[in-house]
């Protein structure tokens, strides 16, 4: 829908919307660590691309409307895209650039467009990790006098708001509500919105095509209705005259939420690398049981000395439910009946399971935990130099770099009461 929308409108969008400050670029360029390249997401006609390039080696700015794009500026570092509304990873990687590759993410005024969930997809795949920035931004009613802003807003908040995108809203909050599931930057303790002053130059013709170029002017031309009548034409043309200047400083306050892919998803990767397989036999002994069942299960191992040291200074930045770990399910609630085949009790039941892995994954494994990562949030490295080193003497002691790790489950298994 946002495509057809703006393709309809890409001159007035061209003539009508304005740059961005450079303040705002330093900003976000001061906080991503390296400016080899950026992406550029609903890139419109390139007004946020042209500054993106005087810092960013190289630019990809994509668009949905081919319309916008023919407004576009010609520059050397900036390649703009053409790309469907929705783009798989294979077509990401092919159209965009590959994993792990982009230094920041940026969204000019369009994210309230879109499908967060496969667009924040897809920004976890493309940049860097763990310092990778995204940057999003909108501006809200332009400023220009009392007068003149009295008659946009009434436009704005009454006259157009039946013709709004369900993203409208997102806007009038200053992107606070929006999905944003990012860490603060570093230096940050938050996402925003942080508020910047966006100013254009404009006279009256150039402030009404920035009124033209809106979607929900575009959607209520489409169902029969003229916004800006030539009533409100003359209104604007009154107050904007009263001051006997033809051009005026037009201010859009813009707010920007910006964050980073950081730790906690490097942790994630982590986990799911390193942690172990299950074994078969505790599959098929699950599913040899009734279809009704619950059931949890821990993984434990350990490394000789080095593994039981290093356990116990993590236990500070244990959660609380940790200890139900450390007691194999044994104290936890688990209000379910024994299943059948002459069961007396609802476990745990022990099984074991073996993967053979080098030192490297075996630390991989300990920075997967909870507790180191809540550890390094509180500006404890568990895992220093002199850790490190008693676990690669203990690692190396039988002359092997590989090792067959053991780890213990621990299964609870029930099925419902029967009621009849």
């Amino acid at each position: 829908m946002a495509a057809d929308l703006f393709k309809k409108q890409g001159e007035e969008y061209w003539k009508g919307r304005p740059s961005y400050p450079e303040e705002l670029f330093r900003f976000i360029a001061s906080n991503t660590p390296s400016h080899d390249l950026a992406w550029d997401v609903g890139t419109g006609s390139g007004q946020a691309a042209a500054s993106l390039a005087q810092i960013y080696k190289n630019v990809i700015a994509t668009d949905t409307s081919q319309g916008q794009l023919d407004f576009a500026p010609k520059i050397p570092n900036v390649r703009f895209q053409c790309t469907p509304p929705d783009m798989s990873l294979s077509e990401l990687s092919n159209m965009i650039s590959e994993q792990g590759s982009v230094d920041l993410v940026m969204v000019a005024q369009a994210m309230h467009w879109f499908d967060l969930p496969t667009f924040y997809k897809q920004v976890n795949w493309v940049l860097k990790r763990p310092h990778g920035v995204i940057a999003a931004w909108c501006y809200t009613v332009p400023e220009v006098s009392d007068r003149v802003d009295s008659i946009f807003k009434r436009i704005y908040y009454v006259d157009s708001r039946a013709y709004w995108s369900p993203g409208r809203n997102l806007i009038v909050d200053q992107y606070r509500s929006i999905d944003f599931p990012f860490e603060p930057v570093d230096g940050a303790n938050h996402t925003g919105p942080f508020e910047f002053k966006t100013e254009r130059v404009m006279d009256l013709e150039e402030y009404l095509a920035y009124t033209i170029s809106g979607s929900a002017y575009q959607t209520a031309r489409d169902k029969g209705v003229e916004l800006l009548s030539d009533d409100v034409i003359e209104e604007f043309k009154e107050a904007w005259n009263e001051d006997g200047n033809d051009k005026k400083v037009v201010k859009f306050p813009t707010y920007l939420r910006m964050g980073k892919v950081g730790e906690s998803k490097l942790q994630a990767k982590n986990y799911a690398e390193s942690r172990p397989s299950y074994p078969e036999q505790l599959f098929e002994f699950i599913a040899s049981k009734t279809p009704n069942h619950d059931f949890v299960w821990d993984a434990g191992t350990g490394s000789g000395q080095a593994a039981k040291s290093f356990y116990a200074n993590s236990q500070p930045y244990w959660d609380p439910a940790r200890k139900v770990v450390d007691d194999k399910y044994r104290g936890i609630d688990f209000p379910f009946e024994p299943v059948g085949d002459g069961a007396n009790h609802t476990g745990p039941f022990e099984f074991t399971t073996e993967r053979v892995i080098d030192l490297k994954g075996f630390l991989t494994f300990i920075r997967s935990w909870s507790a180191y990562q809540t550890a390094k949030e509180k500006g404890v490295e568990l895992l220093r130099d002199d850790v490190v080193e008693s676990f690669k003497r203990a690692w190396s002691e039988d002359g092997g770099d590989r090792k067959v790790v053991k780890s213990a489950f621990y299964l609870r298994i029930g099925k419902v009461e029967n009621l009849e």
